[in-house]
């Protein structure tokens, strides 16, 4: 399962649209090239969720795309939404119960799903939780990540130093 999960990550980066003026990833770049970057995701810090029921670690961004792994608590919710692009979603771990558009469908390890833009989607982690690998074909979706990120900041930034 590393195996195809490796060369996922290595065919999204080396694909030639992804590389096209592409915004550096959040990890520090290993190698950094024209037309190409490759990075360490365990060189990366996971953004915790505002409710602390997931985390995502943000894998790459590029001008066509965004790769993220997200690890989900038991129970932890996706509310429902829909996203401008399309999605792509990996289990890695875990699973629970994914509902595309009204189908309410239970998905675990091994379990790959497309989404093409704007269909409604929600999801509930089972009792092992679950780990993805996701894929936005086009990284404005990535946005409401940020949120995480800015939360996660400003409890860093209140706690007492020692």
């Amino acid at each position: 399962m590393n195996r195809l999960l490796l060369a996922l990550i290595a065919v999204l980066l080396a694909t030639p649209a992804l590389a096209e003026d592409a915004p550096p990833p959040a990890p520090a770049p290993t190698f950094a090239g024209p037309g190409a970057t490759i990075v360490s995701i365990k060189d990366n810090t996971p953004i915790p969720s505002p409710n602390g029921k997931a985390e995502l670690l943000r894998v790459a961004q590029g001008a066509n795309a965004f790769v993220a792994m997200l690890q989900m608590k038991p129970g932890a919710v996706v509310p429902v939404h829909r996203d401008a692009t399309e999605e792509y979603i990996l289990f890695m771990g875990g699973g629970g119960i994914m509902t595309i558009d009204g189908v309410t469908t239970e998905v675990s390890e091994g379990h790959a799903i497309y989404m093409a833009p704007n269909v409604e989607v929600t999801f509930t982690a089972g009792a092992d939780g679950a780990l993805v690998f996701q894929v936005f074909a086009g990284p404005e979706p990535a946005a409401k990540y940020d949120s995480w990120a800015a939360a996660a900041t400003e409890e860093s930034a209140e706690e007492p130093t020692k």
